[in-house]
């Protein structure tokens, strides 16, 4: 448990934040949009990992927490991080205002590694099957 624990850090700390203003060339006065990425570090043992996230929020140093919601504002974000090796995925987005912005959290409700059979689907979606178990192994029976 305490090596999940501390691989579940290592992923949460491989998420980039990329806050942008609408103008290319020169920073807003009056806010912008913050898009909050995820993508991860190959990790070769298990074949898939299991994230799910319960809140993003962003922290201005003048002023209280702003929620950051999820796309298609689900109430939680569940990520394979093995299929964000090579990719990456929009965890949530919001237009903030103005200001000096010195955190960003991510609270993470679960964590699973599988090591047996890869999920299904998209990398990020409001939830995600875990994987399937493997089959037993068949029995062969003796004719007597």
């Amino acid at each position: 448990m305490k090596y999940l624990s501390a691989w579940a850090l290592a992923a949460v700390l491989a998420v980039s934040a990329i806050a942008c203003s609408d103008s290319p060339s020169s920073p807003s006065l009056s806010g912008g949009n913050f898009n909050l990425r995820l993508r991860d570090t190959p990790f070769t043992d298990a074949k898939a990992v299991l994230v799910t996230f319960s809140s993003v929020r962003a922290h201005r140093s003048d002023s209280d927490w702003t929620v950051v919601p999820f796309i298609n504002a689900a109430t939680t974000r569940t990520c394979d991080l093995k299929k964000l090796e090579t990719s990456e995925d929009v965890l949530g987005t919001a237009a903030l205002p103005a200001g000096h912005y010195t955190q960003v959290r991510l609270v993470v409700q679960s964590a699973t590694l599988f090591f047996d059979n890869g999920s299904t689907g998209s990398a990020c979606a409001s939830s995600i099957a875990p994987p399937r178990a493997p089959a037993p192994p068949s029995r062969s029976r003796r004719a007597r």
